[in-house]
């Protein structure tokens, strides 16, 4: 039997958790952000690579923005939050291997 005077223990590590979690996923898309800023050379050439990954990196951008914002929402003003809630609701974190190939 789970003990009560644990579950405020476990609410705000779980927000801590979130809270931490959108930081990194923003500071992910402002790194992308930046990368789709600067790609092309100093003549403004793009290659058809960085041309054709482009609208990938950007959606993916978008999501992880987008996913920054919830758990920052969730974790500062959710009233039930929890950690198997949050994990199912990180679909942009499915795609980060995704990211090595696009650099």
């Amino acid at each position: 039997m789970a003990d009560p005077s644990n579950k405020p223990k476990q609410m705000l590590f779980t927000r801590m958790t979130a809270l931490v979690w959108s930081a990194l996923s923003v500071m992910l898309a402002l790194q992308w952000s930046m990368d789709l800023g600067m790609s092309g050379f100093p003549d403004g050439y793009i290659t058809p690579f960085a041309r054709a990954t482009s609208t990938l990196l950007g959606i993916l951008t978008a999501a992880c923005m987008a996913q920054g914002l919830y758990f920052f929402l969730a974790g500062a003003f959710g009233r039930k939050v929890s950690a198997v809630g949050l994990s199912c609701k990180s679909l942009p974190r499915r795609f980060l291997p995704w990211r090595q190939c696009l650099s």
